[in-house]
């Protein structure tokens, strides 16, 4: 989770995201747009081809979603790491994900 979380911090900084910018969507429920998934992807994964980006953003959408369906008032950064691991692993299985 720490390298997820350097590479988020890095991602935020780079794209000129503020905190509240990023995460007030995830804590309204409301979620991020695709190009801000997007985004996060392609600086979380370098690397990732155009239709493994797209895959990786379906994955997370479907991740905080469900998040929420389960009750789940916020999506905390623990679980965009989870749903970020997952879109990693089920877009590009052959590229290993730091922990």
């Amino acid at each position: 989770v720490y390298e997820v979380l350097l590479r988020l911090d890095r991602f935020l900084c780079k794209e000129r995201f503020t905190v509240e910018k990023f995460f007030t969507p995830l804590v309204e429920g409301s979620g991020l747009d695709t190009r801000d998934l997007a985004l996060l992807a392609q600086s979380m994964f370098p690397g990732l081809h155009p239709q493994e980006i797209d895959y990786a953003v379906l994955e997370m959408q479907r991740a905080l979603a469900d998040e929420h369906e389960e009750g789940a008032a916020v999506v905390t950064l623990r679980q965009l790491c989870s749903a970020l691991r997952l879109a990693r692993s089920a877009a590009s299985p052959s590229l290993p994900f730091e922990s």
